[in-house]
């Protein structure tokens, strides 16, 4: 999948790529605090049994209560990426 950055799309110290520009995810915010969080949750989605867990986490972290957050602007590009499986 595009947007990939060492193991899956991020990196322990939330940092991730968008095609080919890095993204310091830990700058950005979602609903909890800072979204350093979001790839691990993008690489969870792959995976069969915990993915229904990740996508109700990161939803809820994205579009909490109707509220924009930052992180959820950055995160359109991956979950496109997700959605069409490139």
């Amino acid at each position: 999948m595009k947007g990939a950055q060492g193991a899956g799309r991020g990196t322990p110290d939330g940092v991730g790529m968008i095609e080919g520009m890095t993204l310091d995810w830990s700058r950005l915010e979602h609903a909890y605090g800072f979204a350093s969080d979001l790839p691990w949750l993008f690489d969870e989605l792959g995976d069969a049994e915990p993915a229904s867990e990740a996508w109700e986490e990161l939803w809820a972290s994205l579009c909490h209560q109707g509220s924009v957050y930052t992180a959820g602007f950055a995160a359109l590009p991956v979950l496109a990426d997700i959605a069409t499986g490139t």
